[in-house]
């Protein structure tokens, strides 16, 4: 049986072990520490199950720093550049971040993806355990619907 695949991308390398270890035991991961190499994954494969995403990372070369808030919501720039596959795969993004999510919200809101295909974990509160569990489950969410 193939393993299905996700994406992860976050900049903060030493960070990233734990997670992988576990996400690698139930996935395929296709990982990035930079968002344009994401992006760039993004124009020849399209096939991700679900993405795991940091909000705060540098913004790619060339992007004005008013779109991604200065660094601090570039996850969440991703975002709304991988909207349209997102619903239109049913692919579920995990946005993990050390920042209160009231701070992005409102991006959360106005990117209108269906609640189901979305959900933000603050890093110091998800185990490396726990994250492949989660992504798991919110793949098997979606597909239902």
């Amino acid at each position: 049986m193939t393993r299905e695949k996700i994406l992860f991308l976050d900049d903060e390398r030493a960070w990233c072990g734990p997670y992988l270890e576990n996400l690698n035991d139930l996935f395929e991961v296709a990982v990035f520490h930079e968002v344009q190499l994401a992006l760039d994954y993004f124009e020849h494969f399209q096939d991700v199950e679900a993405l795991i995403v940091d909000v705060m990372m540098p913004p790619p070369p060339d992007t004005p720093a008013t779109e991604t808030n200065k660094g601090l919501e570039t996850g969440i720039w991703f975002a709304e550049k991988m909207r349209r596959y997102v619903v239109a795969h049913r692919s579920p993004i995990v946005f993990l971040t050390n920042r209160d999510q009231e701070n992005f919200a409102d991006r959360l809101t106005q990117m209108a993806l269906p609640e189901q295909l979305y959900e933000v974990r603050l890093k110091l509160n998800t185990s490396p355990t726990a994250l492949p569990v989660i992504v798991k489950q919110m793949i098997n969410a979606a597909k239902r619907r």
